[in-house]
């Protein structure tokens, strides 16, 4: 019950207005819980939660006076409790003036949750509000069950009915869906409403339409050849496409259940009854076509193509064989056994939908491999994922063999039928993209600490995007090429002149941002033994009095990698005059070590870089105390500067060649060092090796490293594929900076295509090489004449959009992400890009060693704060340990397992192959002068 007006989404709250909710679960106990609200608006007041277990006798447990979520717990005391009342009350002079005013405050939203005692079945429920329009002072008529109305195609409503004054005689229940888009449906029952006794009418419905549906209950007196209006009214609601039933061809049941296949772009729900379908359809047809019935396929030489095969048990078969023969096609050609792939669909379970395109319950997407026999569930659906592969030597015609279901008490031989067209897909695609993949988190979940058995793993996974024409960012991310600086010992700071220590220079470090951590280090590592004894010294006077600054020594082991939380800082008070120091590393060098590097800041290192200051050092040495030996060279800095840079390709170019040469990968980012960074107000303008960006070395620098890297890239080919990614989705208040940043990028790296994940924006115009904006900012106009200029387009799909438009999702309809492909045919988009692929957790929610495990939970959830982006987002893959929190020692040495809509982008590529290669022919057709019509 409540007081408060509702207006919208929410409750609108003043003085002394309330909402009291009433939460019992069947029979079942309570033993703990606690409330959640959202206060969205406040202006002033209190919201005063309280509680009680009968209704009457209130207990006051919080009161809160701000905007913002608040989450209570329920005293101990009142559990266990079979009901909980919770009452919401504003308490304030103010008095709300109907349900558009604002009041003193707003909850729009509202959240219960409790413990309860025994084993409780997995449930869910909604909220829905029924219009009523007409009523009649002669029945009472109450809803008793709306059953599934609105989350299920299929079910039963309850309606009752008591006459309240005379004998109303013989009634009919009317349930009538009026869909947005299609045919109107009603389905009815009769029954008789006596005095005194309530009558009890189900209505049950079976519909064929979903999206959004309005239904009009009615109850109707029946008077011979008229009805008589007893009640009506109306709900407004919305459902799931992924509830659809008008798909589905049938097979010959076996004994245990019924079998029946479907094609690649449906999700085949848990419960979904099997087809033929109910509509339209007499007994005698249903049982004419039983056993007729072929997976049946089609598909060009180089494609591959799905179907998923689904059997419904009614009793336990045991451990099922499943068997593919070869297939024979015209003259006894063959196309081996082994083109067939066989996968399970597992299911996931959406918790919170995306959006109102989702529903909680059960979603197909995870695709294992099918290792040993198929282990059916009873009483529900269980589907198999085919893939054939045609091999691109394949003859054109009909291919037939046969998938058998072998199980203890029966066999069944279902017949395979592929059509192989008279063409082939090309070998690579003209269609470029761009998916992130994470080596760590590959690395976390596969349990992989060896270096050759992740490049294993990872070349796996690079098969898993070379088979679906798709790309990642940066094939070669576990082989990057390594930049070096020559000419000097010490990278960063800048050679003074000024009031040396001794000699003619000293090293002048200025940290003037508050963001960065500005630094100068030593630039070879120093090969040290731990146990013997070093000692430090230097020289430094500091812009200010009592400026502090740090001297780090970290260690690294013996391949060179630096070990965390393993060094060594020394912090010492500056002086504006010059000052001596020296510190006895000796006891804080790990017993692991094998080397040592040294750095040196003008202020105190911090997480966010906010210290800022000037700082000279002079004569830095390292010295083995038992010999006396310096392992320091030009710490006074008097060697003369002829800085260069040197690159290795080495690794680098074996991965390319193997990837982009070999797999075809025809676009990919290439990482650039010394770019700017940060967002608006705290930019870092960068630096290269420690030089600052404006300085001469940082010019000189950059020059050599831009012309060494754009003239390897071309000399192999590698050019015209890759792109710098180097600022992601900036707001405009970031555009200067970019703009700063992209004019760098073409002054050192000519050639290089500068990717920016942006709308079409003329303040960037002339900055961007290749625009990819999120869908739904995507302009047509906009994008050609762009493309007419010689620029390139993109677009990309993330936690945005969200319905109406093809999404990513796993509760959404299969064929959205084919869609998107022909979407970005029609459009002439030149690429597709996802930012991420195995996001399998986050940092930010999922802290220390525990991960999210996403066979378990599908939500994605915000990186660096909390919230959720959407169910699946950024996640394509699934890792092969299916308990990451429990198995942290088995190495899985095997690739991906892949998802449905990870085969949805594959298939969407090569239906774009399809449009590519009708404009092909049609062109081709043109210029020898046909103009058929079919043109």
């Amino acid at each position: 019950m409540h007081t408060a007006p509702f207006n919208s989404n929410r409750w609108v709250f003043s003085g002394g207005l309330e909402v009291i909710y009433r939460h019992e679960v069947g029979t079942f106990t309570q033993r703990d819980g606690e409330v959640g609200v959202n206060v969205n608006y406040y202006t002033g007041g209190e919201l005063v939660v309280s509680v009680s277990t009968d209704g009457k006798e209130w207990l006051d447990i919080a009161r809160t006076a701000a905007a913002g979520p608040k989450t209570f717990r329920l005293p101990k005391d009142i559990f266990p409790a079979k009901r909980v009342f919770v009452r919401l009350m504003g308490a304030s002079a103010a008095n709300a003036a109907g349900n558009s005013a604002p009041g003193s405050f707003q909850i729009d939203s509202y959240v219960y949750r409790a413990v309860l005692d025994g084993n409780t079945p997995d449930v869910s429920g909604a909220t829905q509000y029924v219009e009523v329009r007409r009523s009649s002072p002669s029945v009472e008529v109450e809803l008793d069950d709306l059953s599934t109305l609105g989350s299920a195609s299929s079910g039963t409503v309850r309606i009752a009915v008591s006459s309240r004054r005379a004998q109303v005689g013989q009634i009919v229940a009317r349930l009538r869906a009026e869909p947005t888009a299609g045919t109107a449906e009603e389905f009815a029952t009769t029954g008789t409403a006596a005095l005194g006794k309530r009558a009890v009418l189900a209505v049950p419905y079976l519909l064929r339409s979903c999206g959004d549906i309005r239904f009009a209950i009615s109850v109707s007196r029946l008077l011979g050849t008229r009805e008589e209006p007893l009640y009506e009214a109306v709900l407004q609601t919305y459902l799931s496409p992924y509830l659809a039933s008008d798909y589905g061809h049938s097979l010959t049941p076996v004994p245990d259940g019924e079998l029946w296949w479907c094609e690649s772009t449906y999700k085949v729900p848990p419960d979904r009854l099997p087809p033929p379908q109910h509509f339209g359809a007499s007994l005698s047809d249903l049982k004419a076509i039983r056993g007729q019935g072929a997976i049946v396929l089609a598909a060009a030489r180089r494609e591959r193509e799905h179907a998923q095969l689904v059997f419904r048990p009614t009793a336990d078969p045991g451990p099922v064989q499943v068997r593919i023969s070869r297939l024979i096609g015209p003259g006894g050609r063959v196309i081996p056994s082994e083109t067939v792939e066989l996968r399970e669909v597992a299911y996931v379970f959406v918790s919170q939908p995306t959006d109102r395109t989702g529903m909680t319950g059960e979603w197909p997407d995870p695709l294992p491999p099918l290792k040993g026999p198929w282990v059916p569930r009873t009483g529900r659906n269980n589907v198999l994922w085919l893939t054939v592969t045609v091999p691109e030597t394949a003859a054109s015609g009909l291919y037939a063999g046969t998938l058998t279901l072998e199980a203890a008490r029966w066999k069944r031989e279902i017949a395979l039928q592929l059509r192989v067209w008279d063409f082939a897909l090309p070998k690579r695609t003209a269609l470029r993209s761009g998916f992130g993949i994470s080596p760590h988190n590959i690395a976390r979940y596969h349990n992989i600490n060896n270096p050759d058995d992740l490049a294993r793993v990872w070349d796996l996974y690079m098969e898993a995007f070379r088979k679906r024409r798709l790309a990642p960012y940066n094939p070669m991310a576990l082989a990057p090429y390594q930049v070096a600086i020559e000419g000097t010992r010490w990278t960063g700071g800048s050679r003074a002149s000024e009031a040396s220590a001794s000699g003619q220079y000293c090293l002048r470090i200025v940290d003037d941002s508050p963001t960065a951590d500005v630094l100068a280090a030593y630039a070879k590592p120093i090969s040290v033994v731990p146990g013997e004894r070093y000692l430090l010294r230097w020289k430094c006077r500091t812009e200010q009095p009592d400026q502090p600054y740090m001297v780090t020594v970290g260690h690294l082991s013996a391949v060179r990698s630096w070990m965390p939380g393993r060094n060594n800082d020394i912090v010492r008070t500056g002086s504006t005059q010059w000052t001596e120091e020296q510190a006895d590393i000796s006891a804080a060098i790990p017993s692991d070590a094998a080397f040592v590097q040294i750095v040196l800041r003008p202020t105190v290192w911090t997480e966010k870089g906010e210290n800022t200051g000037t700082a000279w050092f002079d004569d830095v040495q390292l010295v083995v105390l038992d010999t006396g030996a310096n392992l320091i060279e030009d710490g006074d800095f008097e060697s003369p500067i002829r800085l260069s840079v040197r690159l290795d390709f080495q690794e680098f170019d074996k991965a390319a060649r193997r990837y982009l040469d070999g797999m075809g990968f025809n676009a990919f980012t290439i990482s650039v060092y010394g770019l700017p960074g940060g967002r608006h107000p705290n930019f870092d303008h960068g630096s290269f090796f420690g030089f600052r960006a404006g300085t001469p070395e940082y010019d000189a620098l950059m020059t050599d490293y831009g012309r060494k890297l754009v003239q390897h890239l071309r000399e192999n080919g590698w050019l015209e594929k890759a792109y710098v990614y180097w600022y992601d989705e900036p707001e405009e208040a970031d555009y200067p900076f970019v703009r700063e940043g992209s004019e760098r990028l073409k002054r050192y790296f000519p050639g290089l295509k500068r990717m920016m994940t942006e709308q079409f924006e003329e303040s960037l115009y002339g900055y961007v090489d290749l625009w990819c904006p999120i869908s739904p900012l995507y302009n047509q106009d906009k994008a050609s004449a762009r493309q007419e200029l010689g620029e390139e387009v993109w677009w990309y799909v993330c936690t945005g959009p969200k319905e109406p438009y093809c999404t990513l999702f796993i509760d959404k309809p299969a064929i959205e992400l084919r869609m998107w492909l022909w979407q970005t045919w029609q459009r002439r988009i030149q690429g597709v890009l996802i930012w991420e692929t195995t996001w399998w957790t986050s940092p930010q929610q999922f802290p220390g060693d525990h991960v999210q495990n996403p066979w378990e939970d599908p939500m994605a959830y915000v990186a660096d704060a909390a919230g959720v982006w959407g169910n699946g987002d950024g996640r394509f893959f699934y890792p092969p340990n299916r308990d990451p929190n429990g198995d942290r020692e088995t190495p899985h040495l095997v690739g991906p397992v892949d998802s449905i809509r990870w085969e949805m982008l594959g298939e969407g590529v090569e239906d774009w192959e399809y449009f590519h290669l009708l404009e092909q022919l049609v062109r081709r057709a043109e210029a020898q002068g046909r103009r058929d019509a079919v043109l």
